[in-house]
């Protein structure tokens, strides 16, 4: 390959590198973990202990005992099936310990076992006793307190739960209601309305730094994974949405508390796969809402966010907060267009046309082959074709130019001492021949928006999760191969797994660079072959760990370009030998004759 080729291969590269850098480290490092006594307030670096003894002093609350028989977590409690959930609830702080999604299953599990893998549960709590819903009056934590589950209000899509609390000061007490009503009637929605009613017609007694109270949903989403790595295994991508506009600032919440200086509309913890989208009622306004990610013991990592209901002089609170908790798919997030919840999806003008219309192409083709990896190589050898006339133009061009090197050497060295004149002898040898430097180059860079498009594409495509190519092999094409799992980790690259795709890969690529060599080379072009062959070494790092689907498609496109440039030579040297003049056809025929 000629220089100019070769700087077109490395500035292709170098783009789609620094676009899964910054992919893959725009969230920054996920943190871990909340202390379950911790609280969150409106100064986001504050985080006080509850006492345990808050019965004294001015202004504490105090739960009051419910009449009645209460039972814990009974059976009637434990995975209900409501429209797209299987759901567990707990009597203690009125919460969701369990929100298992019907249609998904864990894809962790081995899917070589007989044993059926689980449902994702979108709550993963771990050791952490930390649970979504969970609602604060001050740095008071309701989530030790018992509630009244009351079945006469409650139906197949709504469960209510109740709890009565007192307000001591110093020389009167207030009581009040609080009320968690848990709705279900939408797909992959959850309405949770918080009622609080003053008992004794007194407003309601509750001010905390202009707080009436503050709910939280953490510690973290499903499904449970071992790391987040922002990249091919889980992300976390913290969003909001205001003044018509999606915001993502996941590079500033990073091991703290983040209040968001926006009237939002919503707020949003993103996964990879799957979504919480939480639209908080008119209430929560400015510098109400916000993330947090500080630490917490018994979890590996710790997304959540809170809402702050600011201070009104009233006697009842009735306000509903929605929540979409689901996978991240976008026919299913436009149902709830009143919300903007499809604006979570990002949407970037440069490449979002060619990810629809790669993405209509993939699932038409599934449609016809039912196999998403073959639909993967149709893909890619219709995206070949399509593009042949411009790669062929750019093959044909570098091998001219691989032509010319000999007289081009010639050139350089008796002009090396006046690069000018060098630069201008050269032009002149290209245009005696009719070639353009650029074309070489081109066909590479107009092609790095169609592969931007196709990584994008096949690393978030949801429908990719958990299809299987070939069974015993690649499983998933949404993850790499790990076909089986080291004794160890790497050092370095922290690979843990074996994956057998990015090693042909890589080895076709070897033979791609190896064959487009030209066997003339000076020093100078030796060090552009050294640079061939890293491209192939930083390719197999970059890919090792990504989804089998992108590396598949890599792979095949590779093959393709090889069977292509053999083509070409091909072509080139019949061309060739019948452009051979008649006189001089006659000599060589002569000279085999002696």
């Amino acid at each position: 390959m000629d220089k100019r080729t070769i700087l077109a291969l490395v500035i292709s590269v170098g783009i789609f590198i620094i676009y899964i850098l910054v992919q893959m480290f725009l969230g920054g490092k996920q943190p871990s973990q909340i202390d379950t006594t911790q609280t969150i307030t409106r100064d986001s670096e504050i985080t006080r202990e509850e006492s345990e003894t808050e019965t004294g002093y001015v202004g504490s609350i105090v739960p009051v005992e419910s009449e009645g028989e209460i039972l814990l977590v009974s059976d009637e409690l434990k995975d209900i099936k409501i429209n797209k959930y299987t759901v567990t609830f707990s009597q203690k702080g009125a919460l969701i310990t369990h929100l298992k999604l019907n249609d998904y299953y864990d894809l962790d599990e081995n899917p070589n076992d007989d044993i059926k893998p689980e449902l994702i549960d979108m709550v993963v709590s771990e050791k952490s006793d930390v649970f979504p819903f969970t609602l604060f009056f001050g740095e008071y934590n309701t989530a030790k307190d018992v509630f009244l589950f009351n079945k006469e209000k409650s139906s197949e899509t709504e469960y209510w739960f109740s709890k009565k609390y007192e307000v001591r000061e110093k020389n009167n007490s207030m009581f009040f209601i609080l009320t968690k009503i848990f709705s279900f009637k939408d797909p992959y929605i959850v309405d949770l309305t918080i009622m609080l009613e003053s008992v004794d017609n007194y407003s309601l007694p509750l001010n905390f730094e202009d707080t009436m109270y503050t709910l939280t949903f953490g510690p973290q989403i499903g499904p449970k994974v071992e790391k987040i790595d922002n990249n091919n295994i889980e992300i976390r991508k913290y969003l909001y949405y205001a003044a018509d506009k999606r915001k993502d600032i996941t590079g500033k919440v990073k091991d703290k508390k983040f209040i968001i200086d926006k009237d939002i509309s919503w707020a949003a913890i993103e996964g990879k796969y799957f979504v919480v989208i939480a639209d908080p009622p008119r209430q929560i306004i400015e510098n109400n809402a916000g993330f947090d990610t500080t630490n917490i013991p018994g979890l590996f990592a710790r997304s959540s966010m809170f809402f702050f209901r600011s201070y009104e002089k009233r006697q009842t609170i009735n306000e509903e907060f929605k929540f979409y908790i689901g996978p991240k798919i976008k026919d299913i997030l436009k149902s709830y267009s009143k919300n903007d919840f499809q604006k979570v999806i990002s949407e970037n003008i440069f490449f979002d046309w060619i990810v629809v219309l790669l993405r209509w192409l993939l699932t038409f083709l599934y449609g016809i082959i039912r196999n998403w990896g073959v639909a993967i190589i149709v893909m890619t050898i219709i995206i070949k074709i399509v593009f042949f006339p411009l790669t062929q133009k750019g093959f044909k061009s570098t091998t001219k130019m691989q032509e010319l090197n000999p007289k081009i050497e010639e050139i350089k060295a008796r002009y090396k001492d006046n690069a000018q004149k060098m630069q201008a002898e050269i032009a002149a040898l290209y245009k005696a021949h009719n070639i353009n430097p650029l074309a070489g180059c081109l066909p590479w860079l107009i092609q790095i928006p169609i592969f931007i498009g196709l990584f994008t594409m096949l690393r978030d495509q949801f429908e990719l999760r958990g299809a299987v190519f070939i069974s015993g092999w690649i499983n998933d094409l949404s993850s790499p191969e790990n076909l089986f799992r080291f004794p160890f980790s790497i050092p370095f690259v922290n690979w843990t797994h074996l994956n057998i795709l990015p090693f042909v890969m890589t080895g076709m690529m070897f033979v791609q660079q190896k064959f487009t060599q030209t066997p003339t080379a000076s020093a100078g072009s030796n060090q552009m072959k050294i640079l061939l062959y890293a491209m192939p070494i930083m390719f197999f790092v970059i890919c090792y760990n990504m989804p089998s689907g992108v590396v598949l498609y890599w792979t095949v496109q590779s093959l393709i370009s090889f069977f292509q440039q053999i083509f070409t030579n091909t072509m080139q040297k019949k061309k060739k030998k019948e452009n051979i003049p008649e006189t001089m056809k006659g000599n060589v025929i002569k000279k085999k004759r002696k």
